[in-house]
């Protein structure tokens, strides 16, 4: 048998109870005395005319009813616009706004280029990441492993507690 969670409600008035709910939940509202019920298809509706053979009525509705707007009228298609195909970009500006280029030449005599310490950071940096995203990766796999441990403890010791229910009923 599954248990349900029900919750009960209170409220000022039942102006304030809404019109739909989750099924089981209980309003009660205190100026009026009232108590209104979620049903299964979710409509609220008061739980003394159910009681007292009464059709059930549901709670005042907030607001009153609006009027349907007019229709629209259609309007025409705009025009398609270009798709810059073949169209040349504006050139960025000190290489922040372009694209990327392709590496320099290397410096005098073979030496690196300028950007050369930056690259190396870069590297570095990346070296780290991963280094980390495999401890990441490492952990996760012990936690997988102790969860699995975990619910294979509690299955065994589910099924040690229908063993020893089963003892129990035999000597009876």
């Amino acid at each position: 048998m599954s248990s349900r969670r029900q919750k009960i409600h209170q409220t000022m008035s039942e102006h304030f109870v809404p019109e739909n709910g989750t099924f089981g939940d209980v309003w009660v509202a205190k100026a009026e005395q009232t108590f209104w019920y979620a049903t299964r298809d979710g409509v609220v509706v008061n739980l003394s005319d159910v009681l007292n053979n009464i059709p059930a009525h549901t709670p005042p509705r907030h607001g009153r009813a609006g009027i349907d707007g007019a229709a629209g009228r259609d309007g025409s298609p705009g025009r398609t616009g270009s798709t810059g195909v073949g169209l040349p970009g504006a050139a960025g500006r000190d290489g922040n706004d372009g694209a990327v280029g392709p590496q320099g030449r290397s410096g005098k005599d073979g030496a690196p280029g300028r950007d050369a310490p930056a690259r190396e950071e870069l590297n570095n940096i990346q070296i780290e990441h991963r280094r980390e995203l495999a401890a990441l990766r490492s952990e996760f796999d012990e936690v997988k492993a102790s969860l699995a441990a975990l619910l294979d403890r509690d299955k065994r010791g589910a099924d040690y507690v229908d063993f020893l229910k089963s003892r129990i009923a035999a000597r009876t």
